[in-house]
């Protein structure tokens, strides 16, 4: 006599795949879609406040006027002392109310050994 073989179980159903993660979002009045808070590295857009870094001077507040993306690197017209003048955002950190200006320059503006002290020039 022939034994009967069980019947295959049913496939268990596959299990569903997790959620991806939510999105981070920006802090609160964090500059421009998308903004990237790497120093320097921030998109601006018209009408964010920011501190703009003034040789000589240091962080002053400013407001950006204009983004400029003709170029492979944005750059923005900023309203700086009742005058308008271009900048790099290198130049340019978020500025939130209450909030004091950024500590040190940016790199592009620290002193260099080479800056501080100039090599000697050997006499011709």
């Amino acid at each position: 006599a022939a034994m009967a073989l069980p019947a295959p179980a049913a496939p268990a159903p596959a299990a569903a795949p997790p959620p991806p993660p939510p999105p981070v979002a920006p802090p609160a009045g964090a500059c421009g879609a998308g903004a990237s808070h790497e120093a320097g590295d921030e998109v601006h857009e018209a009408g964010d406040e920011v501190w703009y870094y003034e040789r000589g001077v240091g962080w002053t507040p400013s407001g950006v006027a204009a983004v400029h993306r003709n170029d492979a690197t944005p750059y923005y017209t900023i309203s700086h002392k009742g005058r308008e003048r271009e900048t790099e955002a290198s130049r340019l950190r978020p500025r939130l109310p209450g909030q004091p200006p950024p500590p040190h320059p940016p790199p592009s503006d620290a002193p260099t050994p080479a800056a501080v002290d100039p090599p000697p020039v050997p006499p011709a």
